[in-house]
């Protein structure tokens, strides 16, 4: 019973502080590890379902807008546009392209605080102010509306850039087409 009003403690103090809710508050006592038993959330649950991508993301090498992939020494430009489809104005403290050289290196491309009405778009066309390294690169648009949870949507693009810089063909993005099927 003493590990029950412990946990029954730390959930309401948990509770207490503004923004955060308890995932799944009906946790049992008799459960081995009750403490690891509940989860902590940080916005509502539909708060990644919101902002959806209305064009995939695309990228291109400033000045070269048709080479791909880009070039070592170049920098990147981003076409970012996503759409409110909540039925109320929706607050990103983050919205921008995450970036990874290699899988381990930062390579984001800005991110901004925005307020989105409901059912409206926003879109941008941002652009990394470093010049492009040798090695592998991922992009995808992703926000926060919190600051801590990150939510990513729409396609990733992926591409290695290198000093030799042979031209392939640009990657066609299809939209996705999800079809019913009986169970």
């Amino acid at each position: 019973m003493t590990r029950f009003l412990a946990y029954l403690r730390l959930a309401l103090v948990l509770a207490s502080i503004p923004g955060i809710a308890l995932a799944d508050p009906q946790w049992s006592d008799a459960a081995p590890s009750a403490a690891a038993s509940f989860a902590l959330n940080s916005v509502p649950a539909q708060a990644c379902q919101c902002i959806l991508a209305v064009d995939p993301l695309e990228l291109h090498s400033e000045g070269f807008p048709t080479h791909w992939p880009p070039c070592v020494g170049r920098k990147l430009i981003a076409h970012i546009k996503v759409r409110n489809t909540c039925p109320y104005s929706v607050h990103v403290e983050h919205m921008g392209v995450r970036g990874r050289r290699d899988g381990i290196h930062f390579w984001d491309i800005g991110f901004w605080e925005i307020d989105i009405a409901a059912g409206a778009t926003w879109e941008l066309d941002p652009n990394n102010e470093r010049p492009l390294e040798p090695g592998s690169y991922s992009f995808r648009i992703s926000y926060s509306p919190d600051g801590m949870t990150w939510c990513e949507i729409g396609n990733q693009v992926d591409f290695t850039a290198s000093p030799s810089c042979a031209p392939t063909p640009r990657p066609v993005y299809f939209p996705l087409v999800m079809k019913g099927g009986g169970a």
